[in-house]
């Protein structure tokens, strides 16, 4: 039975994975976080961000009722994204 730590199983075929990528970078978005080594705990010292904070970063915007504040909050992280 599989514990839940055995990260080989999430592996994709590699031409599995090129079609991914393709298709996220069609997107403009990153497979980053579907990765098996992706980070599931606090920011490293690289600043890349784990995926626990992403996962709270979404959850909270989805809970955001207001159209315009959605809209700033959006605002702010492409605003930290391009000053990274």
């Amino acid at each position: 039975m599989n514990d839940g730590d055995d990260l080989t199983a999430l592996q994709l075929p590699a031409a599995a994975q090129r079609t991914l990528d393709q298709i996220a970078d069609a997107l403009g978005v990153t497979t980053a976080l579907l990765r098996p080594d992706a980070q599931t705990g606090a920011v490293k010292a690289s600043g890349t961000a784990s995926l626990h904070e992403v996962s709270a970063l979404i959850q909270a915007y989805s809970q955001v009722t207001d159209r315009g504040a959605r809209q700033r909050c959006l605002d702010f992280v492409q605003a930290a994204a391009r000053q990274s």
